[in-house]
């Protein structure tokens, strides 16, 4: 049971992948390549007794951000996303539901955010909405939205703190509520402690150009199938949420470009083959924790909406 409400508010604070850095204003570019060690799992059929196990040969994901904001008024920015992943999962199994699993796995989701800033009883107050529609090679697969309001109880120039809560309709998570906080404090120019999502650390900056952190994070990847058997569902929903230990490097290129490379241990706390809303389990794949590398590039414009 702890497990599965631990995996639900993963799945809550994915919804929250990107609300805890700044919304720039213009352009800005995400491209991230990741990898982790090759795998043994074993398949449990839900409410069955039938188990078996095979192996994922390939582990290989990607996936490539774009998105655009621009100022509408003085207290409100409006931006435009769209995302893409790819999954390379060779995947053996003794299962002739899965057996057309298949190894090339492309998802898609575009959607656009409002950001409105004010405030609040004397204090900074943020509220944050986003309207998005995932898609597979097949079409739109969910339209889903999240709303976010957060209170900066204090905001200094050394303290940040801020509770909220999160609203979620029709996304993949159980729970349509949860409360949310962000903190961040600077003990000196060089430490810095963050525990904004998605990566919660300490981060030393021995300059400018370079960042080094060490902490956790949490990530999950999912893409939809379409097993073509008389005993599943037409299009089923995969999805793996994981837990990863680790430290990351982000190396400033330019004032606006960074590289970021990220290495750890990864725990998979979640992982099988649900309907299409994502909601009932049909299979539980348990994988085995490993490590995990990852390298990405993103820009960013150096000036922020405030």
């Amino acid at each position: 049971m702890g497990k599965k409400i631990f995996t639900v508010i993963v799945c809550c604070l994915y919804c929250l992948r990107g609300l805890g850095q700044s919304m720039p204003l213009g352009w800005s570019v995400q491209t991230e390549l990741a990898s982790s060690t090759p795998e043994h799992y074993v398949l449990n059929v839900k409410d069955g007794a039938q188990t078996a196990s095979g192996d994922i040969r390939e582990n290989l994901r990607a996936r490539l951000g774009l998105g655009y904001t621009f100022r509408a008024a003085s207290s409100l920015n409006i931006g435009l996303s769209a995302h893409y992943a790819y999954n390379n999962e060779s995947l053996t199994s003794l299962s002739q539901e899965l057996s057309q699993w298949g190894d090339d796995h492309h998802s898609f989701k575009g959607g656009v955010n409002l950001m409105y800033h004010t405030k609040l009883w004397q204090k900074p107050f943020v509220a944050f909405a986003n309207i998005g529609a995932d898609a597979s090679l097949w079409g739109v697969e969910r339209v889903s939205g999240i709303a976010v309001a957060m209170l900066m109880l204090k905001a200094t120039r050394e303290t940040q703190f801020g509770i909220g809560g999160m609203l979620m309709v029709n996304t993949t998570s159980k729970l349509p509520f949860i409360l949310v906080a962000t903190y961040r404090h600077v003990f000196s120019p060089k430490w810095t402690l963050n525990l904004n999502y998605p990566f919660f650390a300490m981060q030393y900056t021995p300059s400018r150009q370079h960042t080094i952190g060490a902490g956790f994070t949490f990530d999950t990847y999912h893409y939809w199938l379409r097993p073509d058997h008389v005993a599943m569902p037409k299009t089923v929903f995969y999805r793996r949420s994981l837990f990863k230990l680790g430290a990351n490097y982000d190396c400033r290129l330019t004032p606006s470009l960074i590289l970021t490379a990220q290495t750890g241990w990864e725990y998979t706390m979640n992982g099988g083959i649900y309907t299409a809303s994502g909601h009932k389990q049909l299979y539980e794949l348990n994988h085995p924790n490993g490590l995990y590398g990852h390298i990405g590039i993103s820009y960013r414009p150096k000036k922020t909406a405030k």
